[in-house]
């Protein structure tokens, strides 16, 4: 296979493709039969549940406006209105005799009962024709589901099995109980509660003159999944086909029951809350195939399992091609990669072992002009550290020489001695990187000599970490900030200045703060200071300068800081990465 040219090896898995392609078209298609057929089934089912409900529907129509004429009749509004026993009489006797002229004409309802708020009952049965009224002895709570559903239906009916076990009846013949609130019809406040109970044969009945097939059982549930008709199954038959489908509105199932496969089917009717389910045994000829659908659909699988297969080939090919093209895109950003492609193609191993030379020299170049930059970036720095120098010195000259015209003698003493230990610190080392507490060391002998000119116009405050003190960082680094933050911030106030010097570690790196409370600065001054322009460093020695020394020897642009208040004072941070403050970075 090594040896195979690259059109060789498509020849020959396309080749192989077709072969394995037709031998389990058959299968597929098998596969793709029994869905459709179950698909078919399915929207057949539906369509049957579908007749079933809208005639099972018509009867619970024909219930309900049966139930509006018992509610709204003046004799059963009178009969619950009035309290006077003597009237009562005469109300009954005249709902009596209306109750029996309409069950007569009806062959669907099997008994009525009334009910006042009192829990009186006024009765009327097919079999028992005489009426009377009793106070019933029952516990309320057991009246509490079914009345409670009346109560929030606003007037509408709610049905029931059995009546909820409201009524104690020698007969386990069921049936279902039409359940509504009796309202005043004039001043619309509940009057009673009114019971239809109707034998679920009616219900029955309503779908047998349909076109069901007679492989299919229907089965009509209430809310409960309890059975109100069509169904011989056995209970534990009956719980394994509610498990199909509890808790849905819809759908179809495939299941295993008696040991042959069933299409069930349910639909839930919003109105009752009942469950509709039909329970299909599939037949085996759904499954017999069609030889003109079978040519067509192979072609089909066939043509897909090629496109798939050629997609599998294609991707050999492409996936090292995409891979080198990413590496590409990198080195055109900088980031110069080699291209770890495995592959086992002869054309793409040349083209990678190519590219990955040329990354490897273009790397060498890189590295050797790194190396040159880095001399001359060390030669600037430099430059920059021996202007900086003397541009303190000057400064203090010039402090002495302000002394000596104030005839300040002893003070001019001191300063000379605090000037001679700043420089024997800082000129006794060579080096440009001192350690921290060094550095703060010089800070407070700069400051002694400017104290010594300006008494009473600033105080000094240092915060130092003790663990900060043996880290290197650059010579002179703070002094300029000090400097800076005296003459251009303290000074021109009128107010006594406050300097605070604080250092310390934060994650992985050291933070240098000087923090004054003179005039501050505005942020174009800020912008100005900041700029990364090489032309300004030689004409202005303090904090451009510090700017310069920074982004020269860290090679980092955004190590330093400033935020300045006008009026309020000057708060300027330098963050140092540490690994670049422990002696081991070096040009």
């Amino acid at each position: 296979m090594k040896q195979l040219t690259l059109k060789g090896r498509l020849v020959l898995f396309l080749s192989l493709l077709i072969v394995f392609s037709t031998l389990i078209s058959s299968f597929f298609y098998q596969r793709i039969h029994k869905d459709n057929a179950y698909r078919q089934l399915s929207q057949l089912s539906m369509q049957s549940l579908a007749s079933t409900a809208a005639a099972i529907e018509e009867k619970l129509s024909y219930i309900n406006t049966f139930s509006k004429i018992i509610l709204s009749n003046q004799d059963v509004q009178n009969l619950l209105r009035n309290n006077n026993a003597a009237d009562q009489v005469e109300y009954m006797r005249r709902t009596n005799r209306f109750l029996k002229e309409l069950m007569t004409n009806d062959s669907k309802i099997d008994t009525v009962h009334i009910l006042d708020n009192q829990l009186n009952e006024y009765y009327n049965d097919r079999v028992i024709t005489s009426s009377y009224r009793h106070v019933m002895s029952v516990n309320y709570d057991r009246h509490s589901r079914w009345n409670e559903d009346t109560n929030t239906r606003a007037g509408g009916a709610i049905y029931r099995l059995n009546g909820d076990d409201f009524y104690i009846y020698n007969s386990r013949k069921p049936f279902v109980s039409h359940m509504r609130v009796i309202n005043d019809l004039e001043l619309q406040i509940k009057l009673g509660v009114l019971i239809l109970n109707v034998s679920p044969q009616v219900f029955s009945d309503a779908y047998h003159g349909l076109d069901i097939s007679e492989d299919t059982t229907i089965v009509l549930l209430d809310r409960n999944y309890i059975s109100i008709c069509g169904t011989e199954l056995q209970p534990s038959e009956l719980e394994q086909l509610i498990g199909t489908f509890s808790g849905s509105e819809t759908g179809t199932e495939l299941v295993n029951f008696r040991n042959q496969t069933h299409l069930v089917s349910y639909l839930k009717m919003p109105e009752t809350e009942w469950y509709l389910l039909s329970l299909t045994l599939l037949e085996s000829s759904i499954l017999q195939q069609d030889g003109y659908r079978l040519v067509f659909t192979g072609l089909l699988l066939n043509g897909a399992i090629i496109f798939l297969g050629a997609i599998i080939i294609s991707r050999s090919i492409t996936t090292p091609i995409a891979y080198m093209a990413h590496a590409m895109s990198l080195a055109e950003k900088g980031q110069l990669q080699i291209a770890n492609v495995h592959t086992s193609v002869p054309e793409l191993e040349k083209l990678r072992n190519g590219y990955n030379t040329m990354i490897l020299e273009i790397q060498k170049l890189f590295e050797r002009v790194v190396r040159e930059e880095r001399f001359k970036r060390k030669a600037e720095l430099n430059a920059l550290q021996a202007q900086v120098k003397p541009h303190f010195l000057y400064n203090t000259f010039d402090s002495i020489s302000a002394l000596a015209i104030m005839g300040k003698n002893q003070r001019i003493i001191e300063m000379v001695r605090a000037l001679s230990s700043f420089y024997r610190n800082s000129l006794s080392n060579s080096d440009e990187m001192i350690k921290v507490s060094d550095e703060v060391e010089l800070i407070r002998n700069y400051l002694s000599i400017q104290n010594i000119r300006y008494e009473n116009v600033f105080e000094v405050h240092f915060e130092i970490e003790d663990e900060t003190e043996d880290l290197l960082v650059l010579k002179l680094l703070l002094q300029p900030l000090v400097e800076n933050a005296l003459y251009h911030g303290i000074k021109p106030s009128d107010r006594k200045g406050r300097i605070l010097i604080k250092i310390w570690k934060e994650t992985d790196n050291l933070i240098m703060m000087v923090e004054d409370n003179g005039v501050g600065m505005k942020q174009e001054v800020i912008d100005s200071l900041l700029k990364s322009d090489t032309t300004h460093h030689i004409k202005s020695f303090g904090l451009r300068g510090t700017v310069e020394r920074l982004r020269i020897y860290y090679n980092i642009y955004n190590i330093l800081s400033i935020n300045s208040t006008p009026e309020k004072g000057t708060q300027i941070i330098i963050k140092i990465p540490l690994e670049r403050s422990d002696g081991l970075y070096d040009y």
